[in-house]
């Protein structure tokens, strides 16, 4: 998984997730657990404004009751987690919400994303006579593309400066009529 992904997944941008890479020592390898818990970890941000590292920790648990719970077949049900003494605050996690959409965005990802890829850009073997050639298999009359082709640069330059001042002309002639 890529940091790109992982942000679409946790619902976020790179650079939060290298901010929070910085505060909190991440895994160097990206994979959906991690998502889930950086989503869980900007969802308890959102709401109590909590530092990253101790969202980070509070997130691990939130996910750790959750599986627990959800392991007994109670669906849905919201983490509350407590600070160690009996004055803290507790904060309510709904993790089933926010597992459900990163899960949408998991199969955003499997089905319509594609990363960039770095290097050099991969062409068709054959070039463009290869496509001129699949259009023709196809029917399509391709003879004033392969006249094109055959100009020189400055010949189509040339042609299009003409077919640019014809326009001009046409307008500037309607014109004159209204």
């Amino acid at each position: 998984m890529t940091l790109a992904e992982l942000a679409i997944a946790a619902g976020t941008t790179p650079k939060w997730i290298l901010n929070a890479g910085a505060t909190v020592a991440l895994p160097r390898t990206y994979s959906i657990a991690l998502a889930r818990r950086l989503a869980v970890v900007r969802a308890i941000q959102a709401g109590t404004g909590t530092p990253t590292p101790r969202a980070y920790t509070m997130a691990g648990e939130a996910l750790e009751r959750y599986s627990a719970d959800t392991g007994l077949g109670r669906m849905g049900v919201a983490v509350t987690l407590r600070g160690g003494d009996a004055e803290s605050v507790a904060v309510t996690v709904d993790v089933h919400r926010i597992l459900s959409e990163v899960n949408t965005r998991e199969s955003f990802l499997r089905t319509m994303y594609a990363p960039k890829r770095r290097g050099p850009r991969l062409r068709r073997p054959g070039g463009h006579r290869a496509a001129i050639r699949a259009a023709t298999d196809w029917g399509w009359d391709v003879t004033l593309f392969e006249s094109t082709l055959a100009r020189s640069v400055t010949e189509r330059i040339r042609q299009m400066d003409s077919i640019v001042q014809f326009g001009r002309q046409a307008r500037a002639s309607l014109s004159r009529q209204r």
